[in-house]
């Protein structure tokens, strides 16, 4: 499937929950490192995305989406 140039928040929110149903991004109890929400944070699951180091950094859906079009932005405005 093509990524598209730019995606929509409700895209990024629908691509982030298909992950999260196919099990890309495993719920946590944590602290999210971006914004150090306590509660429900993600993980990503080293067996869909590959190795991950020591210490990842969990991470609440709000700020894995905010990330997501930070880094589609950064991709398509260098």
């Amino acid at each position: 499937m093509p990524v598209p140039e730019s995606m929509t928040i409700d895209q990024v929110v629908d691509a982030l929950d298909t992950a999260i149903d196919v099990g890309a991004w495993k719920e946590v109890d944590g602290i999210c490192g971006h914004c150090y929400y306590v509660g429900q944070v993600y993980a990503a699951n080293p067996e869909v995305v590959g190795t991950l180091p020591d210490n990842p950094v969990d991470s609440c859906k709000e700020c894995l989406v905010h990330r997501s079009m930070w880094n589609s932005y950064l991709e398509n405005n260098p």
